[in-house]
């Protein structure tokens, strides 16, 4: 899990960045199921040629291609919410402190009348 939210908890997703992890983390099971299965040799499995060789390593390295994009796509979603959500707090700062900023300046005219 620390792949894909870099050891944001739980409360932190849901409440600050309106994540749900079971949905953000929906699609990372089935991707290490995938690669679990197309990574481990059975006992009943035979590869006796060099094309069945090929294939389960190609079919290998495909799974963990999977499994890292769906890590990225993970990735992505949790950077886009952080992004909004920093933004909207610097936007939120800036705001404050021009009005803070501006009432300062009006009362100070204010006292000088």
């Amino acid at each position: 899990m620390y792949t894909c939210r870099g050891g944001l908890t739980d409360a932190f997703l849901k409440g600050k960045l309106g994540i749900k992890p079971e949905t953000l983390h929906s699609g990372l099971g089935p991707a290490f199921q995938d690669l679990n299965k197309r990574t481990h040799v059975r006992p009943e499995t035979e590869l006796k040629t060099e094309e069945e060789i090929d294939e389960f390593a190609e079919n290998a390295l495909v799974a963990l291609d999977d499994l890292f994009e769906t890590i990225d796509e993970m990735k992505d979603r949790v950077a886009t919410a952080l992004s909004r959500a920093l933004s909207g707090a610097a936007t939120s700062a800036s705001i404050k402190r021009s009005v803070n900023s501006t009432k300062s300046r009006v009362g100070t005219r204010l006292e000088a009348s």
